[in-house]
């Protein structure tokens, strides 16, 4: 989620620690701010303040799902993006 203008402009910034990534809301206004903090956590550069675990964070998003915040969750979200994602080639 990072900008740069060369390849070392880009990696100075995914490695200074503070320099968050770009806010998900400022890119989608329309998500629940629930959503949006579960997404900024997991892009934490710091490893204390990143999930500990797939499971605390796939329990987070069992608890979202459960919670009224999943209702304002865009339609796309239980089919997946309507706008086709780019596949990287190994």
């Amino acid at each position: 989620p990072f900008d740069g203008d060369d390849e070392e402009a880009l990696r100075t910034a995914l490695l200074d620690p503070d320099r968050p990534a770009p806010s998900l809301a400022a890119l989608r206004p329309d998500l629940p701010p629930a959503l949006v903090q579960l997404v900024a956590s997991c892009l934490e550069k710091s490893r204390a303040r990143r999930y500990s675990s797939a499971s605390a964070l796939v329990a987070t998003l069992q608890r979202l799902a459960g919670d009224q915040a999943a209702n304002e969750l865009p339609s796309w979200s239980a089919s997946g993006p309507s706008v086709p994602y780019p596949v990287m080639s190994p």
